[in-house]
């Protein structure tokens, strides 16, 4: 795991987030995986045209875990977090390949930026479990194989949400959870990496959404 504060020093891009009202998304309720996830090719295929493609490769063009060309590309979501609400135990896996097939595959590597407006709340520590999941465990996702694996509170590694904080870790097979806001909101910016070997269904599905 890799925790970063003070990431982004780009005035810049800090102004263009700052101003791109889409990061401060609806909230998508308490304990949901839910909500639009979009795709990006890499900036080695296509234009960095858009804030959240910017902010994509200003955090990956020098943490790439594989070569370019292993990469077939970035998952990427915003969300909003009001009070109550936080996402439950999951893995960052191809939801829409375990949903149809009950096949569980993970991310290669994956992120969460906080961005730097994240200032008045409390709450929304990540949490980080010591299990790991392999590829191609049978029912992988079931709440009772889930739940078995849960650490207890003193064995989790908790990590604060600090505006303009990146945290790089493996999302896609390290159980992990949020814990609920306690006042006020905070917005958080995922991304992950998909293998070319292992490309996300929704690819072919057509399930994600693209910036233009």
């Amino acid at each position: 795991m890799i925790v970063v504060d003070n990431f982004i020093k780009d005035s810049e891009l800090l102004k263009e987030i700052e101003s791109d009202q889409s990061f401060y998304p609806e909230s998508i309720g308490a304990g949901a995986y839910t909500g639009n996830f979009m795709f990006w090719d890499g900036w080695w295929k296509s234009p960095a045209n858009t804030t959240r493609k910017k902010l994509i490769q200003s955090i990956w063009e020098n943490h790439l875990p594989i070569p370019k060309d292993q990469i077939s590309g970035f998952e990427y979501w915003n969300r909003r977090y009001n009070k109550d609400e936080f996402i439950g135990l999951h893995f960052d896996e191809d939801g829409f390949l375990y949903r149809d097939k009950k096949i569980f595959i993970g991310t290669v590597l994956g992120c969460v930026y906080y961005p730097h407006l994240n200032q008045d709340f409390t709450g929304g520590f990540l949490e980080i479990h010591k299990f790991k999941m392999e590829d191609n465990t049978p029912d992988a996702l079931e709440w009772g194989t889930i739940n078995e694996h849960t650490s207890p509170p003193e064995e989790r590694e908790r990590i604060a949400c600090k505006a303009n904080r990146l945290i790089i870790f493996d999302g896609g097979h390290q159980l992990h959870n949020t814990t609920p806001i306690i006042d006020g909101f905070k917005t958080i910016f995922g991304i992950n990496i998909w293998h070319a070997d292992y490309p996300p269904q929704a690819l072919s599905t057509g399930e994600y959404h693209y910036e233009q």
